[in-house]
């Protein structure tokens, strides 16, 4: 099984645009018109160091979020391994 971000979003977590939303408007820029996000949190990183990006993971990764029917339902099911790009464990 394969669980993209999408599994988790309607539980309140983020996708990475919106993860890094808060630091790139701080530089000026539309994250809507952004296509490299890790270049911005270079950029990010090299115009205001490495504490506000550490800040705003442990924000949002920290935050405690519940399962949704989705997550119960694939938890229920017969399959031994996920793989899946989500930094968190709902599953």
């Amino acid at each position: 099984m394969f669980a993209g971000a999408g599994l988790s979003a309607p539980a309140g977590f983020v996708n990475w645009k919106e993860l890094f939303r808060p630091l790139v408007d701080e530089l000026g820029l539309d994250i809507d018109k952004e296509q490299d996000l890790v270049s911005r949190a270079q950029y990010h990183h090299n115009e205001n160091g490495r504490h506000q990006i550490n800040q705003q993971l442990i924000n949002e990764f920290s935050s405690n979020k519940e399962p949704t029917e989705n997550h119960r339902i694939l938890a229920k099911l017969p399959i031994s391994t996920y793989w899946t790009t989500n930094y968190d464990r709902l599953i």
